[in-house]
């Protein structure tokens, strides 16, 4: 379990009282793609840094195994790890502190970074005073014209 899960508190601390609490990060060593697990660290690098998230939201590298190494495959399975377990799961982390908008489009920059698709990042942007966690029009690469 981890802090985050709420339903299941009691529980939980009965658990704490009994067992040894330790806290266990992803560990980037076993994932065997080292550029895959460089997308794997960027995705879990922009939780982290969201001021409602934090490390307790850090995914697990359970989530990011048994991907194969070639680059084919590979992309195909990052999509549906991203559609399938990733993106469901950020989406309601996101949920309790977001608008729909901005949960749309944090999902958008997680995804680029988990996709290692980062064209730019809003420290590249001098002309707004936004941290690297915030969403803006810029990264969207999406003026709306039509």
């Amino acid at each position: 379990m981890n802090d985050i899960d709420r339903s299941v508190e009691s529980f939980d601390m009965a658990l704490r009282r009994r067992f040894i609490w330790k806290e266990m990060r992803c560990d980037y060593g076993l994932i065997d793609n080292e550029a895959y697990g460089e997308c794997c660290q960027a995705l879990n690098e922009y939780i982290i840094n969201l001021p409602e998230l934090g490390s307790s939201f850090e995914l697990g590298h359970g989530y990011f195994m048994d991907i194969d190494d070639t680059n084919k495959v590979l992309d195909a399975k990052k999509e549906t790890l991203w559609e399938m377990r990733i993106k469901p799961l950020l989406k309601e982390y996101l949920r309790a502190s977001y608008s729909q908008n901005e949960i749309e489009e944090h999902l958008k920059i997680a995804q680029n970074k988990f996709m290692c698709k980062e064209k730019q990042t809003p420290s590249k942007n001098k002309n707004k005073k936004k941290t690297n966690t915030q969403p803006s029009e810029a990264e969207d690469g999406d003026d709306n014209d039509s």
